[in-house]
């Protein structure tokens, strides 16, 4: 994942950023309605304080106006004692997260 302040190799100086902080949904959702449009998709780059390597986030939608991302953990089994992740997926609800949105050039 980039440092926040780059975008793919690319300083975000002089672009619009926006910062946003709180915790998923019961279904694992943090939903983001930008208050003024951007111009395109923005640039998403997603921060999970506290999560094990377990925990993911996918960008569900993304608009000029908004952007759904949903945290996810895979749940893990026990096969002849060793530890395997399953397939199974579910939302993890009250994960910390923090999104940085910039503009896009």
């Amino acid at each position: 994942m980039p440092h926040w302040g780059e975008m793919e190799g690319k300083s975000l100086e002089g672009r619009r950023t926006e910062t946003y902080s709180g915790t998923t949904d019961s279904n694992g959702d943090f939903i983001v309605n930008f208050p003024r449009a951007f111009n395109g998709n923005p640039h998403i780059d997603v921060a999970l304080p506290g999560a094990d390597a377990q925990t993911a986030y996918r960008l569900v939608s993304i608009s000029p106006t908004a952007v759904t991302i949903r945290v996810e953990r895979r749940s893990s089994l026990t096969v002849l004692s060793l530890q395997v992740l399953s397939f199974a997926v579910a939302g993890v609800a009250g994960q910390a997260i923090s999104v940085m949105v910039a503009q896009r050039d």
